[in-house]
């Protein structure tokens, strides 16, 4: 896999876990957020994506939990919203 392709992926699980932390599955919003604030550095853990995107885990995580809560509030759809933050 090339390093955008790489790039891409990570960036889809991020979505994929605001999304299911915004969702109305009370498991899928649960198992997002324990992902999120998990501090483990296993492949494909929160902190690895943080890293693959070159990102800090800890500002993402704020903004995850911020985006995710906005947009439940709010009804929106987070992609687009999480996409602009992180490029």
């Amino acid at each position: 896999m090339s390093d955008r392709g790489i790039y891409r992926l990570a960036t889809a699980v991020l979505v994929q876990a605001i999304q299911d932390v915004a969702s109305n599955s009370i498991g899928r919003c649960t198992g997002a957020l324990r992902w999120i604030i998990s501090d483990q550095d296993s492949c494909y853990s929160f902190t690895f994506i943080c890293r693959v995107l070159n990102r800090d885990p800890d500002q993402v995580r704020r903004l995850c939990l911020n985006k995710a809560w906005a947009g439940r509030m709010a009804g929106l759809p987070f992609r687009n919203a999480l996409r602009t933050e992180i490029n």
